[in-house]
């Protein structure tokens, strides 16, 4: 069926634009006859576009939605013959002075689609220039008084012109009865006439819809018969649903009026004020994935609209209410009832869980109501108080039954009440939901909305697309389904959609938008997003839950709050350690009996927290020197005999056991840089390379193993080790960025240079062994771009990037390609950069540092982990 739509539709693309090329506007009689006299009232949809040939252009010029829906046999089919149109216009020596008529198509149904096309010649003499164009291109044939028949190699449809007046169809007898009786067409239904003279005149489509026509007629060929009856707009009296369409190359956006049709949005917004949304957002979680919030801001007439067809019905609704509070249940509830009701979907902790919401305006009024109205009351164990509600009415009771959904437990937030059929979820939301973090906090989806929208409205519908697209899809037909599974990913490069609705004079306003980027695909891959109380200055450690054997994550932030997250990012506890750690973060066996402990540093302390978050005794140990750096774990035999090489104040590195007491046999190194272990011939090599490039090589007692003399330059850049079989061939290897040359330091004390070919001023250096630490690259970011050098100084790629990076950047190997990432200066976007294809790909992800790859759930491929501020990402790759 949507086939045989979109292949009706070209042929009224190709006639009608090919006509217009022959059209010469001087001295014109124009038609008398208006096509929507001709065109039956009882089409379910009317699609008007005033010019084809400018919409042609449009999606075919970068229109990145047009180019996924190519992708499809009939769009694609669409597409083919409106270029041909394209090509007539364009052919056309007096294509420049030839005028550009509206062309409507309306859509029927009966036992199949049908549809009537028309449009006015633009000028009534035309009509046997018309005949010929559409014989020569057409093979038309007269069948009889002003009906031809047209036929191409895969198709054949009917055209009626008469004084300038054209219409065609698929269905000859369709078309004919059409043209027979105007007594119920378009332009004598008055309702039609009145949502007509609503559209906006410089969209680029136009499009109506017709109720109930389309709602009993059409509604199978686009959406699932099984959600028919849920909030439906139009499904008593006639009414006209006016949309207006405007293309861009990335959205879709949609404005238009529904007519009062005593519907139950309709009348549940009748009356209501517009309200700002955001001070819901500011109660629902950071990662609400899809909302429905109305305005109940005149809540005693709310009340009355949606029972207008029963009022006994709202009191026999509150009754067991009013018999339990001893009171009338409608007036208790206005007394503390706010301005919004929202129903969502949000993930705070593990799952995803559905939730109501009321706002209201006394808390005290409020918790006296739930007390009396509720079955039962109970404290969960972190002293959440839980009210029961076994029938499962309260929220649709609250809210008039516009929202339907039915919950079993309830408890009161600031200014609101929450419901959820879980108890677990209502504590994760009281647990999760903060100043900090929520809903008005997720840039993306609030600066979507007030771009396209306005969070300021009396109905709010939005829907994080990706993340919803199981329950979008199976609110969809079959043959909408199988039009998508036609260009698989589609689906996945939508972003976000939403939907406002507000009353204007006897009529609703909506604008709706959808958001399609192909750039975000690794954004849509977001596994999870968790919000921290203060913004991070590391990205998060990943540790083993020696339990599960699954990992976890611990994260630091500015104002020393540990955290441990598990590895669907759930906080399971918070700690302040009152200093900021140093280095990295470690676990170690303390115990030696299977569990692990975080090992860390501040200046002033070492500490050993078990999994709990608690202090293993004896800890924090104080460092009396005072540390400069993060301390360099070892356990050189593997039996848990742990030491922990520590940069100090005083410009030494010493050596502490894991009781958190400095080694008395330990000489300090005059050295306080990054400690690294080589074993060479059995023996061992410990190399500490200060930031004046001053290098020391010692045993494990600090003393000196071999004597260097040579200082690594100023200037140097990510220092590598370069492991040979003895102190010969081992060197410590550097780039020094101005001689431009790739230093090497062997630990007997040589030096080597090797010149590299580099024209432009090098930023940064990074030494790449992601896929094979013997050949490692040498990745120089430049000005320009990036360039990739062997350790031979030879340069592999040169590439120049159109866009300004941050340093330095990082080896990533995603879909078993080896990319570099990097975050763009100015907009801290992540992008990944493929120098052998010389490639760019834009992610739309900002990100404080680049993050981290790490394997975080078993047997799955490794995950992107990073932070901007204080929000966590996990990304799967």
């Amino acid at each position: 069926m949507i086939k045989k739509i979109a292949f009706i539709i070209l042929v009224v693309a190709a006639i009608a634009c090919g006509t217009w090329g022959y059209l010469y506007l001087s001295k014109l009689k124009r038609p008398t006859t208006n096509p929507l006299s001709v065109l039956p009232d009882t089409c379910y949809a009317l699609i008007e576009t005033k010019n084809l040939h400018q919409l042609s252009e449009k999606i075919n010029q970068g229109n990145l939605m047009w180019e996924e829906l190519l992708k499809t046999n009939a769009i694609k089919q669409f597409n083919k013959t409106l270029q041909k149109a394209d090509s007539l216009i364009s052919n056309s020596t007096n294509s420049n002075q030839f005028g550009v008529q509206s062309v409507y198509v309306a859509l029927y149904q009966s036992k199949k689609t049908e549809l009537l096309a028309a449009f006015n010649l633009a000028d009534i003499s035309t009509n046997d220039l018309f005949v010929s164009f559409l014989t020569k291109n057409f093979s038309a044939k007269k069948t009889s008084g002003n009906l031809y028949e047209c036929k191409q190699a895969d198709y054949t449809f009917y055209t009626y012109i008469n004084a300038g007046l054209v219409v065609f169809s698929n269905n000859s007898g369709f078309l004919q009865e059409a043209i027979k009786n105007n007594k119920t067409s378009l332009a004598q239904n008055k309702i039609f006439t009145e949502t007509y003279q609503t559209e906006d005149k410089e969209s680029d489509i136009n499009l109506f819809i017709h109720l109930p026509h389309f709602y009993n007629r059409a509604w199978t060929n686009f959406v699932a018969s099984s959600v028919k009856n849920k909030d439906v707009y139009g499904t008593k009296k006639e009414a006209w649903l006016s949309v207006d369409v405007t293309v861009s190359p990335s959205e879709l956006n949609t404005q238009g009026f529904l007519s009062n049709d005593s519907s139950v949005i309709y009348n549940a917004l009748k009356n209501q004020e517009a309200v700002n949304f955001k001070d819901a957002f500011n109660v629902l979680p950071y990662n609400t994935l899809q909302l429905r919030a109305i305005s109940i801001s005149k809540y005693t007439q709310f009340i009355e609209h949606n029972y207008l067809a029963n009022p006994e019905k709202r009191k026999q609704d509150l009754q067991p209410y009013t018999d339990k509070i001893n009171a009338d249940a409608q007036t208790e509830i206005e007394k503390f009832v706010g301005d919004f009701a929202v129903l969502f979907t949000a993930k705070c902790t593990d799952a995803e869980q559905d939730y109501g919401l009321i706002q209201v305006t006394d808390e005290k009024l409020t918790a006296d109501f739930l007390k009396e109205a509720s079955d039962s009351t109970f404290e969960t164990s972190d002293s959440v108080k839980i009210y029961t509600d076994v029938a499962q009415n309260l929220f649709p009771d609250l809210c008039g039954q516009f929202f339907t959904k039915h919950f079993k437990y309830a408890t009161n937030l600031t200014n609101a009440i929450l419901f959820s059929n879980e108890i677990s979820a209502i504590s994760d939301f009281k647990k999760t939901v903060s100043e900090k973090n929520n809903l008005l906090t997720n840039e993306h989806v609030v600066n979507f909305i007030d771009k396209n929208l306005s969070i300021e409205s009396a109905f709010l519908f939005y829907a994080d697309v990706f993340k919803s697209r199981e329950e979008i899809i199976g609110g969809m037909s079959n043959n909408m389904i199988k039009l998508l599974s036609q260009s698989p990913e589609m689906f996945d490069k939508y972003e976000s959609m939403a939907l406002t609705m507000e009353k204007l004079k006897n009529n609703l306003f909506f604008k709706a938008c959808a958001n399609f980027n192909p750039k975000s695909k690794l954004y849509q891959n977001t596994l999870w997003e968790t919000l921290l109380d203060t913004d991070l200055y590391s990205n998060p450690t990943p540790v083993k839950n020696h339990l599960t054997d699954e990992m976890e994550l611990v994260c630091v932030d500015k104002v020393n709050n540990l955290y441990l997250l598990s590895n669907t990012g759930k906080i399971l506890w918070e700690k302040n350690i009152g200093q900021k750690i140093l280095g990295d973060i470690h676990q170690v066996d303390y115990f030696d009996n299977g569990k692990l402990q975080l090992l860390f540093n501040t200046e002033n302390q070492l500490f050993v927290i078990d999994r709990n978050g608690n202090n293993v005794s004896g800890f924090p140990a104080k460092i009396s020197a005072g540390a400069v750096g993060g301390l360099t774990l070892f356990d050189y035999e593997k039996n848990k005999n742990y030491r922990l090489w520590i940069p100090l104040k005083n410009n030494t590195t010493v050596c502490y056991a894991i009781n958190g007491k400095p080694l008395v046999d330990f000489i300090p190194v005059k050295n306080t840089g990054q400690v690294t272990h080589l074993v060479l011939q059995q023996k061992d090599y410990f190399v500490l390379i200060d930031t004046l490039g001053n290098i020391n090589v010692t045993n494990r007692k600090g003393e000196t193993r071999v004597q260097i003399n040579s200082k690594m330059s100023r200037g140097y850049h990510s220092v590598f080790i370069e492991e040979g079989k003895n102190t010969e061939s081992t060197n410590i290897c550097y780039v020094n960025d101005v001689i431009k040359k790739l230093c090497k330091i062997s630990l007997t004390d040589k030096l080597q240079e090797i010149n590299l070919q580099e024209e432009n001023n090098i930023t940064s250096v990074f030494i790449d062994t992601l896929q094979n630490s013997l050949n490692p690259l040498l990745i120089c970011t430049t000005e320009k771009g990036v360039d990739v050098y062997d350790f031979f100084g030879k340069k592999l790629y040169e590439r120049v990037l159109d866009k300004q990076m941050q340093t330095p950047v990082k080896s990533l190997l995603y879909k078993e390609k080896h990319l570099y990432t990097a975050l763009e200066n100015g907009t801290e976007n992540l992008f990944l950069v493929d120098v052998i294809d010389n490639k760019i790909t834009d992610t739309e992800i900002k990100l404080t540092k680049l993050p981290e790859n790490c394997v975080l759930i078993s047997n799955e491929k490794p995950y992107l982990i990073g932070f901007y501020g204080n929000k966590v990402f996990c990304i799967k790759q």
